[in-house]
């Protein structure tokens, strides 16, 4: 076990070692003006310079051996020449007591890259008795910087920013009724309603009431939610601030002037905020991480060079499922980063040497890289160079150690594409001719949770204008047509022993042109999109595809499923930027069969998104019985949905009969107050006297119409006028025959 760092040993040289920096400071604040302090809430109009303390050059190595002077030179040469290499100075501090060293010794690099690469020797074993603790003089000074006595961790705000309660509560309404939420961002208003397919529209939840009292905007900017749904995240110029609660109560607000994008891990734990910026610019804080439960700003770092997926230039990192492991690429290598320590690991290295060559993996041809949806798994795509063909690479993000390697032979434009469960990766692909000139669509199907990860690879000559793994299963989709662009059809393969194709859905005939499938949440039910046309689809676990509905939404722009699987929306949406209005902008509730619920126009709409559900605290054995015993459930849910019908029909004859007795009574109070003030004011005898001088003439006037004219000829005539024409001709041929 390595030895632990001892406060008082560190304490005896970093003191003397930090106070001149600290001199510098007091020297560096006096040319401060008097206004300096620290950025606080909002107040972020002047930029503040904050002085830089940290040594990330500097490493200390604790856990050496205590020796003498004379003994000194050769453990000097030991940490210089055969672990350290390239270290400029090295100082080991002398007890002058016993005349020996204190057991550490403070290494100086030349660039913080290289004391940032000495940490692989963190847990080093030098002999049996004595193994390397390494560390950055920046986490040296962090232990010395904690106080000798605990303090009391005020949990207040920790407590205020994420409850209990809110995580879930707002799924059901007070007599347990599911219920979603969908948010709106349009014009100057940002909005949350409440839906309910019983009710006839959606109801407001809230719009920033509270903000409207004060006069305030309650966002200016973009707006979205958390993975789970536990948070709205509104923009801001100063910054992002996090909503929450039944009310929606400011509980965070994160301070990153000129935001243009976010991005939680998963768990929500953590969250990165960008100000925007170009890699080309070398920004060097213009990503943000923050800790989400205590607001705490925990580094700042660079736009990575390369985005993981291809034509994105954000979001430019990966979160892996557990939040654990960040991940981005620079020009050389691919980092991960452990968002609670303030240090991050190089997964793969180029020109460099490590003494782990598994580990190595050249990535300056790296094209895309995607984590598994489930599992800590990296898969890495490299295009073909010249001879070498291209390959996807599986990495453990764990264990830093690549799980498989697959060569692809005449690959080009590869897309990854994983399976929302992570049991299988999609390598969507072109396929090259010989010449490399032409070529078709190449499907690669990594199996990740089986033995050796086999690959299964399909052709499709034909046009493939969408690909798309259904959400639970394991089943895809594509769509094509012929090289003419017609005979258009959705192919859905499934995979068993074998891929295999399990069924085609013909679109010919069906007018429009399809370019997008949108699998429900739960699996089975489809909606296929294109410019204004949308086809609702099922497919059956028997693999019985059939078309449900058919409809049209011009301009059509988004198609968005809520979590529950049980509503569509469909909407015509403008970016925040266009001034320009859109005359069909809006959006459209359906069923998932396709029946329309709503339909709301609304000028400058930016955004329609539903509330995420947080992840369910099911496990899968007792999903899987619900599903078994699904008709048991729905009898029960189909009852009280009867109930809440029939309760709100009653309501609504209620409510007419009310409106109804109310607008007789007061037209008889109107004939009470006609008759009274007829004589009052002359009305009566007015009338008289117009009738007296008005010579009324009667006349009676009779008027036919004719509404509808059938001419029926009855079954007796019908059997004379058929007797006597037969005996009319035999007649006819008598008298010929005479």
């Amino acid at each position: 076990m390595p030895p632990r760092v001892q406060r008082e040993k560190l304490g005896l040289t970093l003191d003397d070692f930090r106070q001149e920096l600290e001199d510098d400071e007091e020297e560096v604040l006096d040319f401060l003006s008097d206004g300096y302090e620290r950025a606080t809430d909002w107040d972020l109009e002047e930029d503040t310079v904050p002085v830089n303390l940290s040594i990330p050059n500097v490493v200390w190595v604790l856990g050496l051996p205590q020796v003498n002077a004379e003994k000194l030179p050769k453990l000097r040469n030991v940490l210089q020449n055969k672990l350290f290499s390239g270290v400029d100075d090295i100082d080991m501090p002398m007890d002058e007591a016993s005349e020996q060293t204190l057991g550490f010794a403070i290494l100086t690099f030349p660039s913080a890259e290289a004391a940032l690469a000495a940490k692989a020797l963190d847990g080093y074993s030098l002999d049996k008795q004595h193994s390397l603790v390494v560390m950055l003089a920046d986490e040296v000074e962090d232990i010395r910087s904690h106080p000798e006595e605990l303090e009391e961790r005020d949990t207040q705000r920790a407590e205020n920013i994420m409850q209990r309660a809110d995580t879930r509560d707002w799924l059901v309404d007070d007599e347990g009724r599911a219920r979603e939420q969908i948010l709106l961002r349009y014009q100057e208003e940002t909005a949350i309603y409440w839906y309910d397919s019983m009710k006839p529209t959606p109801e407001l939840s809230y719009g920033g009431e509270r903000e409207k009292a004060e006069g305030k905007l309650w966002c200016d900017g973009k707006v979205e939610w958390s993975p789970q749904g536990s948070f709205l995240v509104t923009h801001h110029k100063p910054g992002v601030a996090l909503w929450g609660g039944d009310e929606f109560d400011k509980r965070a607000r994160l301070a990153h002037k000129g935001v243009k994008g976010i991005q939680f891990s998963p768990d929500e734990s953590f969250l990165l905020t960008w100000d925007g910026t170009h890699h080309s610019q070398k920004v060097q804080n213009a990503v943000k991480l923050w800790r989400v439960i205590d607001r705490e700003l925990l580094r700042e770092l660079p736009v990575p060079a390369f985005a993981p997926h291809v034509g994105g230039e954000w979001p430019a990192f990966l979160w892996s499922h557990d939040g654990k492991y960040l991940v981005s690429r620079s020009d050389t290598n691919i980092t991960i980063f452990n968002p609670s320590e303030k240090t991050s690991k190089k997964l793969m290295f180029k020109g460099t040497a490590d003494p782990d060559k598994a580990n190595v993996l050249a990535c300056s041809d790296v094209e895309s890289f995607d984590i598994s949806p489930t599992a800590n798994i990296l898969a890495v795509w490299s295009p073909e160079d010249k001879n070498t063909p291209a390959r996807v690479c599986l990495v453990d993000l764990q264990e830093r150690v690549v799980i498989c390697s697959r060569n692809l032979f005449n690959i080009a434009d590869a897309q990854l594409i994983w399976q929302a469960e992570g049991r299988f990766l999609t390598v969507k692909a072109t396929k090259l001719t010989k010449s490399k000139k032409t070529g078709h669509t190449c499907l690669g199907i990594l199996r990740v949770h089986d033995k050796d990860v086999p690959v299964d690879m399909i052709d499709i000559k034909a046009p493939v204008k969408a690909f798309a793994w259904e959400k639970r299963g394991n089943r895809f989709a594509v769509l094509q047509t012929d090289e003419q662009g017609h005979m258009p059809q959705m192919v859905i393969f499934q995979v068993a022993e074998k891929v295999q194709q399990v069924a085609v859905l013909s679109l010919q005939g069906i007018q429009g042109n399809f370019t997008a499938i949108h699998w429900a949440p739960e699996g089975n039910y489809f909606v296929l999109s294109g410019a204004g046309d949308i086809i609702f689809g099922h497919c059956t676990l028997d693999n019985k595809v059939e078309i449900l509905h058919k409809a049209e939404h011009f301009q059509l722009t988004d198609v968005i499923w809520d979590p529950s699987s049980r509503y569509v929306t469909t909407a015509v949406t403008v970016p925040l930027q266009q001034a320009k209005y859109s005359s069909e902008a809006g959006f459209t509730l359906w069923t998932f069969y396709g029946r329309k619920l709503y339909h709301q126009h609304t000028e400058k709409l930016h955004w329609v998104l539903w509330r995420p559900h947080p992840t369910s605290l099911l496990g899968m054995e007792k999903v899987g019985k619900i599903r078994n015993e699904l008709k048991t459930y729905t009898k029960k849910f189909d009852r009280a949905d009867d109930e809440e019908k029939r309760a709100r029909r009653q309501e609504f004859e209620q409510e007419r009969k009310r409106q109804l007795s109310a607008f007789e009574d007061y037209m008889a109070e109107i004939r009470e107050w006609h008759q009274e003030e007829s004589v009052t004011l002359g009305w009566a005898q007015a009338w008289e006297e117009l009738e007296d001088r008005v010579k009324w003439e009667e006349k009676v006037v009779t008027t036919e119409e004719e509404l509808e004219k059938t001419e029926e000829v009855s079954a007796e005539l019908d059997r004379g006028w058929s007797f006597a024409l037969r005996w009319g001709v035999v007649c006819g041929v008598l008298v010929v025959g005479l």
